[in-house]
């Protein structure tokens, strides 16, 4: 598995960080893209990995 530093490096060598439509893109929590000149999808997502963002000892599947 690779860390989140990591992949955003590959998704930028690969893809680049600007597209037409994209207001808010890659290295924010959450992308806005541009739908319509009154519309913006906007777009999240994260992930948690034991013993980097909790211990599993520490904590329940509810509490995460």
């Amino acid at each position: 598995m690779i860390d989140e530093l990591r992949a955003l490096k590959l998704i930028k060598e690969r893809f680049g960080e600007n597209y037409v439509g994209v207001a808010i893109g890659i290295g924010d929590d959450t992308a806005a893209v541009c739908t319509n000149p009154d519309n913006y999808l906007l777009s999240t997502t994260d992930s948690q990995v034991q013993g980097v963002h909790f211990e599993k000892s520490t904590i329940n599947p509810r509490e995460l």
